[in-house]
């Protein structure tokens, strides 16, 4: 979907489901993850939330950290940060907060890095060693 019929969805009072991409919020917001985002109603965008922000043409989940008294409506700026991430995003106004993530549902399969590679090649090495070694011997079972 696109990020501006996302923002008319919630600026509506719609939720939005959301899959989630990066692994910017890794361990919270694994990717494949389901993101419930509902609109922002009020002031419940508090330190601590994880908010779906707009950055021109992309959309991020990130946790508010902290807010200041900003210059432009609605009167605050924002400090965002990914939970995996080392820095800061830059201090955003208040109007790039699309709406607040209520709920999380995990992928349906998990993912570990770096383990699934390593036995998918082992395996596919054992097969191919298991192949050479057959043909060697010449008792090669499968097809040519």
């Amino acid at each position: 979907m696109r990020p501006s019929f996302i923002e008319e969805l919630l600026k509506s009072g719609m939720r939005v489901n959301l899959p989630a991409m990066g692994g910017s919020m890794l361990p919270l917001i694994e990717p494949g993850s389901v993101l419930t985002v509902a609109p922002l109603s009020g002031d419940r965008s508090k330190d601590g939330s994880v908010v779906l922000c707009r950055d021109g043409r992309r959309l991020f989940a990130h946790r508010i950290l902290a807010r200041t008294r900003g210059s432009m409506p609605p009167g605050y700026d924002y400090a965002f940060r990914g939970d995996n991430l080392a820095g800061y995003d830059r201090p955003s106004p208040g109007h790039r907060i699309l709406g607040i993530v209520e709920r999380v549902q995990p992928p349906r399969i998990r993912y570990r890095r770096g383990r699934g590679v390593r036995r998918a090649l082992r395996t596919a090495a054992g097969f191919f060693v298991q192949r050479a070694a057959m043909r060697w011997n010449g008792r090669s079972g499968l097809p040519r």
